[in-house]
């Protein structure tokens, strides 16, 4: 039998827990070892209602670093504690002061340091809201924490705008009639909108006024089309616990169309590196002798065109019976949040203007997919050294498209959601160009150790992989 191969500082060949393949490197941290044992948010509740409401539901937060029946050896823990520990101390920037005078960046560390699995946490990213309230003694802290980590959702920005919902409410009809609109383009269905508008209005042309913009209606048509065509090559199903492959490059191909938007964003889908992700790692190299490293792969990128810098990540699963707790969920939980939060540290090494309000503003946008289901995630900057990682909804594509249209407006909610997403990544693609503008100045010398900054944790690769949680 071949000698185990002892766990070590010197581990040549490292992971960064990646579920589709792997990176073949090391990071350069101090350390590293561990388990990607946590769960991601509690699943929301499904589109699949009839209601006519084309929003997405708000979901609260699970535990993001639940235990697990994995359990890291000593030597991957002491690593851990380690690259965690030189990460805490190398930031610089300021903390989170309670009103009792604690230091929440304090209580944190003490916190995690006792912990024996991989939290998002290790990369000062707060996911679960009950987590770091049971960490506060004084009331009026858990109070303050309270108010400001259970931020409710904007529904300005993650719900359509009335003009757009009752244009998408004309797609509400039957598999057959849909199939016969689609034959015609989505030209009939702007003349039908217009038309009824005008005997609404008794004959007067007010078509500009209340009906959306033809780019969204020719957008949403692509969309609707788009699902339209899955459901009919699949006898109007989606079909069950296909490969991962097959949902990208079927069901989820959409996002082709959605998220490539001329001279603003570009998506990448397919295994691909995370730029991101290999600058902050890269980020500690002094000499050429030391090993140049590769960012951690996802499922998909979304990029600002100008600037191009990452401003959003993709991971995609098959339809699993576990749901939410299954072991491949958890794992691109985390690894979501992780790549998230390289993008949005990326992000704000080139910040030239905007100060701190552009900071606070500024957000990195998540797609958490398993078979016909996807969730949305921001990450922000919340106070100290922390980010914010939400899930902002759920939807999920019925898994029959009823013959007599019943459910229709439950695809098209996953249409309209789909859009909100959109629309907001977008916006901050604008602010983000304007933000980074370099106004004549030299700007700063790239890959720079900014020690403001805090950096996200290594994952390991001679770690035990999580087991899901019962």
């Amino acid at each position: 039998m071949p000698p185990k191969r002892k766990l070590n500082d010197d581990a040549a060949v490292e992971k960064d827990g990646d579920t589709g393949g792997s990176e073949g490197d090391s990071e350069g941290e101090a350390g590293g070892a561990s388990h990607q044992s946590r769960e991601i948010l509690s699943s929301a509740a499904s589109s699949t209602s009839t209601s006519r409401r084309f929003s997405i539901k708000r979901v609260s937060s699970g535990r993001s670093s639940g235990s697990s029946n994995g359990s890291l050896s000593s030597a991957a823990l002491v690593n851990l504690r380690q690259a965690y520990e030189e990460n805490w101390r190398v930031y610089t920037g300021q903390n989170w002061v309670l009103p009792s005078g604690v230091t929440l960046d304090e209580v944190v560390y003490r916190y995690v340091l006792g912990l024996t699995y991989e939290s998002t946490l290790h990369s000062f990213v707060i996911n679960d809201v009950e987590e770091i309230l049971q960490l506060a003694q004084d009331p009026l802290d858990k109070e303050v924490l309270q108010i400001a980590l259970d931020r409710p959702r904007d529904d300005t920005v993650w719900t359509l705008p009335d003009v757009e919902k009752r244009y998408l409410q004309l797609y509400d009809m039957t598999p057959a009639l849909m199939e016969e609109m689609m034959w015609h383009g989505g030209g009939g269905v702007w003349d039908a909108a217009t038309k009824k508008v005008e005997d609404k209005e008794e004959g007067k042309d007010v078509t500009t006024a209340v009906l959306p913009d033809k780019d969204f209606c020719k957008l949403t048509h692509e969309l609707a089309n788009s699902l339209f065509m899955v459901y009919e090559r699949n006898k109007l199903t989606i079909p069950d616990f296909k490969s991962e492959s097959w949902y990208r490059e079927n069901l989820w191909a959409l996002l082709h169309i959605l998220l490539n938007v001329k001279n603003t964003l570009s998506y990448e889908p397919g295994e691909y590196h995370s730029r991101a992700s290999g600058h902050r790692k890269n980020s500690r190299r002094k000499t050429a002798q030391e090993k140049q490293q590769v960012g951690r792969k996802t499922d998909g990128i979304i990029t600002c065109v100008l600037p191009a810098l990452e401003l959003g990540a993709m991971e995609a699963a098959k339809e699993d019976p576990a749901g939410p707790k299954s072991t491949k969920a958890l794992m691109d939980g985390l690894k979501l949040a992780k790549t998230l939060k390289d993008q949005i540290d990326m992000i704000r090494e080139m910040l030239t203007t905007g100060g701190e309000e552009a900071i606070r503003q500024l957000a990195t946008y998540g797609l958490l997919i398993a078979g016909g289901t996807i969730s949305f995630y921001t990450l922000q900057l919340q106070d100290g050294r922390f980010y914010q990682f939400t899930c902002q909804g759920t939807v999920t594509l019925p898994s029959k498209w009823m013959p007599d249209g019943d459910n229709t407006t439950c695809i098209l909610t996953v249409v309209a959601s789909l859009l909100s997403f959109r629309r907001q990544i977008v916006d901050m693609a604008v602010k983000i160009r304007k933000w980074t503008k370099h106004n004549y100045e030299l700007p700063k010398p790239a890959g720079a150790l900014c020690t403001d900054i805090p950096a996200t944790i290594k994952t390991p690769t001679l770690s035990p992989k999580p087991l899901p949680t019962a």
